[in-house]
């Protein structure tokens, strides 16, 4: 029987088969956090940035990055996963929609598991 053709690997399978399921979560979630602070602010944020942003604790944000960049030791940021203009729209709105409601921007919300692995389903430029 034939193989059947692959598509293009996708950053998730680079992630995982770097470091596994678990770092490949953290490393995503830092790469979301990253990507929507990055949109906020207009440039690369600081890890410290990301967890004044968010509200989060800076040992659990730098959990985050280290986890990342085990599983992406190519990638300075994650600048690369979040590259494609829908990725960056669909940020750009959620950033939209979470400024517009006072009480969103007091209690900014974690992102959902969705919204974290949307990149991951991309195809890695590596």
């Amino acid at each position: 029987m034939p193989k059947k053709e692959r598509g293009p690997v996708t950053w998730l399978e680079v992630a995982i088969g770097t470091a596994g399921i678990r770092k490949a979560v953290k490393g995503f979630t830092w790469a979301y956090t990253w990507a929507v602070v990055r949109e906020a602010v207009g440039h690369d944020p600081s890890v410290d940035e990301v967890a004044e942003w968010w509200r989060a604790s800076s040992r659990s944000v730098y959990r985050d990055q280290a986890a990342f960049r085990e599983c992406f030791p190519q990638l300075d940021t994650p600048a690369k996963l979040y590259e494609a203009p829908e990725l960056r729209a669909k940020i750009r709105q959620t950033i939209k929609t979470m400024s517009g409601i006072e009480q969103s921007i007091k209690k900014r919300r974690l992102p959902r598991d969705s919204d974290v692995m949307e990149a991951g389903m991309m195809p890695a430029a590596v």
